[in-house]
């Protein structure tokens, strides 16, 4: 294996681990911590934003108000 292929590897290596200590360190995000409630469907005074944080056996969505 050449030095270049040696080079460009080691620096993928390098950068992947740096990529999965970022993920690591950032909160996981769900409903509650946007201040978001797990319903049915949402009513036209609130944001759907999707299963965020949700059970996904019941299929609901998370709903936040509108500003």
């Amino acid at each position: 294996m050449s030095r270049y292929r040696v080079a460009v590897l080691a620096l993928v290596v390098v950068l992947l681990v740096f990529v999965a200590e970022n993920e690591a360190d950032q909160p996981k995000l769900d409903c509650s911590t946007i201040q978001g409630v797990c319903k049915d469907s949402c009513l036209s005074t609130e944001f759907s934003i999707g299963a965020l944080g949700c059970s996904a056996e019941s299929s609901t969505v998370c709903c936040i108000t509108k500003p």
